[in-house]
């Protein structure tokens, strides 16, 4: 039976598109476990050349058995917010396939500051690794929100574990006046190592607030090790027309390449690149400011890259009722760097390709990494 082909769709952006991003090869989904819904994926090579990849998983059987929350996601929403685990895949070769090792780090228990965990990232730091993630309380605040997300410190020895939760290292600000305080909590914390010193960034705001409609603020803080104490920057460090401004952003991912910090992150709403659904590139020369003027298509949506039979596709992650055809695109953008530079680029996605019931993390091939 021949397979049915679809084209390859590109999508008109409103800035400029980076040179690497059409020239992306689709590799394909790189784990496929039936049993649970996986998302933010951190993958990196280890010293000895294996590649390990650590992405927070919810088991299927507790998202169906919850009532979930009225929120965008529904109860995979719900799963993700109340139960994740991070889980742990080793391979030989950067495209896999991908062996499940481990559970890093287990779901909490009810109560604690971090029952849920999820968007880990993984870095080096003299003899030991460190492991950045959410960390999801689950009680909701006045409002119904979940306000109360930090960002969570790990450490081991080795990639393989065990790995050691050492708490809270950044809280949003307690001052209703302060750019960080919001219905996002510290949404999203990305660890990096950046001329010498630490670089945590992340989503901050309250992009839902009707009085806030642009609140979805991108920030950074600075210290000297990973358990800080940390310095949070006095404004947000996305510049437009000199002024410092949410974009609707979402899902982001710093990483260096020759001296110079990148940052990807999610255009769900195409207010940056003019692609709704697309992952925007932002390029610093000090890693605290990000110039607007830099701003780059990075990646489009699925179909400008895979051209393969679509018509089996579910949408496992539903898009929420003002915008039903968002489906078919990346989200939880990341980068595997091979030798100092970005070699594939890995989106989660609620639209799994197959049809099969669980999220998935697909893969792109970077022949050439140039902006």
């Amino acid at each position: 039976m021949t397979q049915q082909r679809t084209a390859l769709t590109r999508n008109p952006a409103t800035i400029p598109v980076a040179a690497f991003a059409y020239a992306m090869e689709w590799v394909g989904p790189i784990h496929n476990d039936a049993r649970f819904y996986t998302w933010g994926s951190c993958a990196l090579q280890a010293p000895d050349g294996k590649f390990h990849l650590f992405g927070d998983r919810v088991e299927a059987s507790r998202i169906a058995a919850s009532q979930g929350h009225p929120c965008y996601g529904g109860t995979i929403c719900w799963g993700h917010v109340h139960c994740a685990e991070i889980a742990h895949w080793v391979a030989d070769d950067p495209e896999g396939p991908y062996r499940f090792a481990d559970v890093a780090l287990p779901a909490g228990r009810e109560g604690d500051i971090d029952q849920s965990h999820i968007y880990p990232t993984v870095e080096r730091d003299g003899h030991r690794w460190v492991m950045l993630y959410r960390g999801q309380e689950t009680r909701p605040d006045a409002d119904g929100n979940y306000s109360n997300a930090r960002a969570c410190l790990a450490e081991a020895q080795s990639l393989d574990g065990p790995w050691r939760p050492l708490g809270i290292v950044l809280e949003q600000s307690p001052d209703p006046s302060h750019w960080t305080h919001g219905t996002h909590g510290i949404h999203i914390p990305r660890l990096v190592k950046f001329r010498g010193r630490w670089h945590l960034y992340f989503l901050a705001g309250s992009p839902w607030l009707p009085d806030r409609p642009h609140a979805d603020y991108l920030g950074v803080a600075v210290a000297d090790r990973p358990e800080g104490p940390w310095q949070v920057m006095e404004t947000p460090c996305i510049l437009r027309d000199g002024r410092h401004v949410g974009n609707y952003i979402e899902d982001l991912h710093p990483f260096v390449c020759d001296d110079r910090m990148y940052l990807l992150v999610d255009d769900n709403l195409g207010a940056v690149t003019g692609v709704r659904g697309g992952v925007a590139l932002f390029e610093s020369d000090d890693g605290l400011v990000f110039p607007f003027a830099k701003a780059r298509l990075a990646v489009d949506r699925i179909r400008a890259y895979y051209a393969g039979d679509t018509s089996r596709a579910v949408q496992h992650w539903p898009p929420p009722p003002c915008h039903p055809d968002d489906t078919f695109k990346f989200e939880a953008p990341s980068v595997l760097c091979i030798n100092g530079r970005p070699a594939y680029f890995l989106g989660s996605s609620g639209t799994n390709l197959a049809g099969d019931p669980m999220t998935t993390v697909y893969m792109l091939r970077i022949p050439e990494w140039r902006v």
